[in-house]
């Protein structure tokens, strides 16, 4: 309940129903002892609250315990998605869909703000005749990584690419080349795209790496030390997902070491200096359950953690990141 006073009028704000603004939903009463300053209370109220609907497909926001993301309409029930992308004015989403139905290879679906309104799922063009997945957005919205099959100049069985935005839709696949993708019969997965190009992603054997970019290439692929690569469970496959913040000061990631929670936890590591990362730490019983926990990618606006549990796509409040970073502090 917030009460107020403006001259000799009175009012108690207590359960007024408001639209999602900035993605929460808001509920307040308004109870007015006079006519007088109306708007302006109104007016007042919209400010403290926030300033734009559609982010978020105008979900409710979560806390420091995780929901599913958009139910019904990017979460279906009887379908698998893995890994969401947002444009840096979060007005286009773009997100995959594992197998679905069987057998038809993985694709990317999306969704787009326009004249007011979230356009219905749909499959991105480039999407179509091949295998495409794990979808980032970079370079300021202008281009779309993914890895992808069938595409020119690919190198082994799945290439990282890129499209880059037209006046149409987005240019057909261009693979990376090699280095960063291995060579076939080889594999390259889950890129995530630094403001000067360099990458992270998966091998094929689960391993996280990274390549510079530099002088207009690719420099050669360095797979990262331990502890952040570590040897995973015995017959447990798990590929590494990470995600690393534009300045590098911090890496989520996937694994499946002993002392988590279930199948794969997602982790976090941080940067003690230049080339050198903190002990990774378990995001916690919250985030992580019996269940794999996948493709931890933090959203443009850093205040949300998006990733993948049992088919469907969860996020999460950010406040995690910064409690576990004091423990490095420390």
């Amino acid at each position: 309940m917030l009460k107020s006073t403006y001259g000799q009028s009175i009012w108690i704000i207590d359960h007024f129903k408001l639209r999602p603004i900035d993605g929460c939903y808001t509920e307040v009463k308004m109870k007015m002892f006079s006519t007088t300053q109306t708007i302006c209370l109104i007016s007042c109220c919209i400010l403290l609250i926030g300033c734009k609907s559609y982010q978020y497909l105008g979900q409710q926001p979560p806390t420091d315990v995780p929901k599913i993301f958009a139910p019904q309409i990017v979460s279906l029930a009887d379908r698998k998605e893995e890994v969401i992308t947002f444009s840096p004015d979060l007005k286009e989403i773009y997100y995959s869909i594992e197998f679905y139905p069987e057998p038809k290879p993985s694709f990317i679906m999306y969704m787009k703000y326009e004249n007011g309104q979230w356009s219905d799922p749909d499959t991105v063009d480039f999407s179509i005749g091949r295998r495409t997945s794990e979808p980032f957005m970079g370079l300021g919205g202008t281009r779309l990584y993914y890895f992808a099959s069938a595409v020119n100049n690919q190198k082994g069985i799945l290439d990282i690419c890129y499209s880059d935005r037209t006046e149409k839709g987005w240019s057909d696949p261009i693979s990376l080349s090699s280095p960063p993708n291995f060579l076939n019969p080889k594999f390259t997965l889950h890129p995530c795209i630094l403001s000067d190009t360099s990458i992270y992603f998966s091998s094929y054997s689960g391993e996280i790496c990274k390549s510079r970019y530099k002088n207009g290439s690719y420099e050669e692929i360095e797979i990262l030390p331990s502890p952040i690569n570590h040897m995973n469970l015995k017959n447990a496959e798990c590929w590494g997902d990470p995600f690393v913040s534009q300045d590098e000061e911090f890496m989520i990631f996937r694994s499946n070491r002993e002392g988590g929670y279930g199948g794969s936890d997602l982790y976090i590591v941080f940067k003690i200096e230049e080339g050198s990362w903190s002990e990774p730490q378990n995001l916690g019983p919250k985030i992580n359950s019996i269940h794999d926990e996948l493709g931890g990618d933090i959203t443009p606006d850093g205040k949300f953690m998006t990733f993948g549990r049992e088919g469907d796509l969860y996020w999460v409040s950010t406040s995690f990141i910064k409690e576990l970073r004091g423990n490095v502090m420390r």
